[in-house]
């Protein structure tokens, strides 16, 4: 197979999603050999190398990851069950938006709360902005007419929407909201300098909401079930 950037990116989120930080890439990290290359005398076909000098100045500092077999093949089955879940979901598949959700893992390992937050809530709004034009389409009305009218709902009219409708339970509800009136003075930067500031707790608690987002719309085991290598 052969894939770019955007193909390896998506498998990196996926990754990031179950808490294993793999370093995302660029299209010039990645060197190409075509069908007629020969390194001392070997014939490479369609293949593909990492020289991400950026990637391993990124990675000075941490120390080398090994693992059990046992773990290893725990890790790779997850991630290709959870990849395929996310293939044939309607919702997280749309326009690849789980990407974000990988990024904001990626960067709030990093330590850059700002970032992971900001990449989290975006895709948390995409979430529940699909998930109420499923809502509606589900009830009978058209794309058409939720073209003319979805600007007249607010995201906060949404998420409560989805409450009543059972589509999301009233935790989700109240971390929706709190999150989403802290994403306003963050985006659209109050005055306010303390109330623009991203820590680790909030960070976490907008990843933590975005996973249970994301596991709620792939058919996974229980909708409540999240799968975290922590110990990775």
């Amino acid at each position: 197979m052969f894939w770019n950037a955007e193909d390896i990116n998506r498998l990196i989120a996926i990754f990031n999603i179950l808490n294993v930080p793999f370093d995302f890439i660029h299209e010039n990290e990645l060197i190409y050999f075509g069908d007629s290359t020969f390194i001392n005398g070997t014939h490479l076909e369609n293949m593909q190398l990492f020289d991400s000098k950026k990637a391993y100045l990124r990675g000075i500092g941490y120390k080398h990851l090994q693992l059990k077999i046992n773990d290893f093949v725990n890790l790779i089955s997850a991630v290709n069950w959870v990849w395929k879940c996310v293939e044939e979901s309607e919702i997280v598949s749309s326009g690849n938006i789980f990407i974000f959700l990988g990024y904001g893992r990626h960067y709030h390992f990093h330590k850059d709360y700002l970032l992971a937050f900001s990449n989290t809530w975006m895709f948390i709004e995409a979430t529940i902005n699909l998930m109420w034009k499923k809502m509606m389409l589900d009830s009978g009305f058209s794309t058409k007419y939720l073209r003319d009218i979805e600007r007249n709902w607010s995201l906060q009219e949404k998420i409560d929407v989805l409450l009543l409708k059972d589509l999301i339970d009233k935790k989700i509800n109240e971390k929706a909201q709190k999150l989403r009136s802290i994403r306003n003075k963050v985006f659209h930067v109050s005055k306010d300098v303390s109330k623009r500031k991203i820590d680790d707790k909030l960070s976490e608690e907008c990843i933590d909401l975005g996973l249970n987002l994301f596991y709620q719309n792939i058919d996974f085991l229980d909708p409540s079930y999240i799968v975290s290598f922590d110990i990775i």
